[in-house]
């Protein structure tokens, strides 16, 4: 009797069925990134490289998506560079709503080409080439096919559907519910009579109160008038920390913290780039930076928005006291432990320094070839940096104009003011001079400036500091009898005679002449004017990196004083004029810097600041004075005070403390006259260089 296998063969044909839909179905509870990861096919009309969808690629995307499937999140907020992350995260949460969580979507674009761009170059390839995807709309024919509900731009699937709109007209946001609305290069967007194109979004999810998620994303454009940076001031500020692999201190990279060499010719070399940590000053070489970016888990968002919670304002960043929960760091209060960040507003910044893409040599090359176009740096600011761009024509947040500050000067001292108590100095170098400002200090930020003097001659030759030597040794006689001396001196190294400096410097330390150079503050942050660590360098000089952009915010209060007193700046009629349009030469702007608002001082177009910097340097040297123990209570240790070697008080100390004036400490041998090497300046940001003027930040 033959077998009868019919019964068995449709068994095995359902048996089959239900595996194969069982491999086609995502997991439950899967988040957008491990939906990607496991579900998501590359084609070659798509990537460069096909195969399978690799998070790791580009792991500082996996922070937006993560946020998704985040309890308590309802909207999203994406700033970044072009190239980044954008892209990847809407096509990656459309695909995983699709598979995951049907349910109706509309997705923006600016305008009606852009919606036909992107439905045929992102969003239909993802569709053809993930199986899970094409099975969600009933497999590949009826995915190509055409109907009512199967468009290029408009698609039903099973549980749900997608349209692609432009923003630009009002008509697309009307007659419409739906949980899910995605923006796109929101900072492109036209202005429309009924409103604003997020908020009306935001109207159509109204149905859906506790399921409903408005994500937008754009790279940053216009300071002042940025929809994605407004919402990302708005969330809780998400960042991307990275650990350096020397030292593990944890931290945002940022462009203030890319670094280049120069060739002896003064000509850029882009290949030596790298991000350096702010904490051991390690330079991060390009393969240890790819490695960070690659890496699952290496790049940690956290929580960056500013609270007050126990009676105390706290910034996260500072207090750096964060809690894991779903891949972000939550900031809590120090004092309590409460998560004091409302989660609700997700928003993240991040530029193209975490990209896998571009190599860190070819952000250089682009910003070297931008300088003297302001079109190029527009475009490098917003495309690469993701920060907003201000134009020269923009009004400062503040500015004081010279006329106001000549109109309030004084006539000349016969000699120095009672009321000072400490003089310092600020030396500035040119290649051709050096120019330095003598100031007396009194109480409570009150200054007089005493000279001015503008030394020709070549740096790096004897003769022109053996002069700038006999100035600073030159007593002053105070109108009450005193004679004081020069108790503290800064003297800036950079430019072409840095080395000439370090030789000034190393051979009058025990006078407090001091070799000093800016910090790097170019993204608006403040550094102290006179931190703790010191840079140790050549010719037993050590070198301090100073906070220039917090000393022109003090110097700023100063400038607004008008009564004397408290921060008034005293000045004399017989300061020659351009003086004070250098002291007045930079204005305070407002803008956005790694997805912070924040403020930095700018170079006016055409002006020159060499005033202004010698104030800088001499405020340094004041902020130094008292930080080394020579201003105390009103008593000023001579120049070379504290102990000798024995660990006893000097003879100028012992004088200065028993109440007598101490003399000035004996002339140091002059310099010898060396060759200076070119300088070897190292990279930073766009306002570092004050938009490509000289003396910026």
């Amino acid at each position: 009797m033959p077998l009868d296998l019919s019964q068995n063969a449709g068994l095995l044909r359902r048996s089959l069925g239900d595996a194969r839909r069982a491999a086609l179905a995502p997991p439950p509870d899967v988040t957008v990134d491990e939906w990607a990861d496991t579900r998501r096919i590359l084609g070659s009309d798509e990537s460069r490289i096909a195969g399978p969808f690799r998070t790791e690629a580009m792991e500082v995307a996996r922070g937006p998506m993560l946020a998704v499937t985040e309890p308590g999140v309802h909207e999203i907020a994406v700033a970044s560079s072009a190239q980044l992350m954008k892209t990847t995260f809407l096509q990656n949460t459309l695909g995983w709503l699709i598979e995951c969580q049907p349910c109706p979507i509309l997705l923006y674009q600016p305008t009606d080409i852009d919606v036909d761009d992107f439905a045929k170059d992102k969003i239909s390839p993802m569709l053809r080439n993930s199986p899970g995807l094409t099975k969600a709309f009933g497999g590949r024919r009826a995915l190509l096919s055409k109907s009512s509900d199967n468009m290029q731009a408009k698609k039903r699937f099973a549980g749900g559907w997608y349209t692609i709109l432009s923003a630009g007209t009002a008509n697309s946001f009307s007659s419409r519910s739906v949980r899910v609305v995605l923006f796109d290069e929101v900072d492109k967007y036209s202005v429309l009579k009924a409103g604003d194109q997020i908020a009306l979004g935001r109207k159509r999810t109204e149905s859906y109160e506790d399921s409903y998620l408005v994500a937008q994303v754009s790279t940053p454009r216009e300071t002042g008038s940025s929809r994605i940076m407004k919402a990302y001031l708005d969330g809780d500020q998400r960042r991307p920390y990275i650990d350096c692999p020397a030292c593990a201190h944890d931290f945002v990279a940022t462009w203030k913290d890319v670094r280049w060499e120069k060739d002896e010719n003064g000509k850029a070399i882009p290949e030596s780039a790298a991000i350096c940590c702010p904490s051991c000053d390690h330079h991060i070489t390009e393969a240890e930076r790819m490695s960070i970016m690659s890496t699952r888990g290496a790049i940690k968002w956290r929580q960056t928005r500013k609270f007050t919670c126990c009676g105390k304002s706290q910034d996260p960043d500072e207090t750096r006291n964060w809690a894991d929960l779903y891949g972000v760091g939550r900031a809590a209060c120090v004092e309590c432990g409460t998560l004091a960040v409302p989660n609700r507003n997700a928003s993240f910044w991040g530029w193209g320094g975490y990209s896998t893409f571009r190599p860190l040599a070819a952000i250089v090359r682009d910003w070297i070839d931008a300088q003297g176009d302001v079109a190029k740096i527009r475009a490098f600011v917003n495309e690469v940096l993701a920060e907003t761009f201000a134009a020269d024509g923009e009004v400062g947040a503040f500015e004081i104009a010279p006329e106001g500050l000549a109109a309030r000067v004084e006539v000349p001292w016969p000699a120095v003011p009672a009321h000072v108590q400490v003089v310092t100095v600020g030396v500035d170098t040119q290649d051709d001079r050096l120019e330095a400002e003598i100031v007396g200090w009194g109480s409570k930020g009150e200054t007089w400036s005493l000279d001015y003097h503008i030394i020709e001659g070549d740096p790096g030759l004897d003769e022109t500091w053996s002069r700038l030597d006999q100035i600073l040794l030159a007593p002053l006689h105070t109108e009450d009898g005193r004679v004081l001396h020069v108790a503290a001196t800064c003297v800036d190294s950079a430019g072409h005679n840095t080395q000439s400096v370090y030789a000034f410097c190393g051979r009058r330390a025990r006078r407090r002449v001091w070799a000093i150079r800016g910090a790097s503050d170019a993204a608006g942050t403040r550094s102290p004017i006179w931190p703790k660590a010191w840079t140790t360098v050549t010719h037993g000089a050590k070198l301090k990196i100073i906070g220039t952009q917090t000393a022109k915010d003090v110097i700023a209060k100063c400038l607004e004083a008008t009564q004397p007193g408290p921060h008034y700046m005293h000045v004399p009629s017989d300061r020659h004029a351009g003086w004070f349009t250098q002291m007045t030469a930079e204005k305070r702007i407002e803008f956005t810097s790694n997805g912070r608002k924040v403020s930095a001082w700018r170079v006016k177009k055409g002006v020159r600041n060499e005033a202004l910097d010698c104030r800088v340097y001499a405020m340094a040297a004041y902020e130094g004075l008292i930080a080394t123990g020579g201003y105390r209570r009103g008593v000023v240790d001579a120049p070379g005070a504290a102990v000798d070697d024995t660990g006893r008080p000097t003879p100028v100390a012992a004088a200065a403390t028993d109440g007598r004036t101490p003399g000035p400490a004996p002339a140091p041998a002059p310099i010898k006259k060396r060759r200076t090497p070119p300088r070897k300046p190292t990279g930073a940001g766009f306002f570092a260089r004050g938009g490509g003027g000289r003396g910026g930040f």
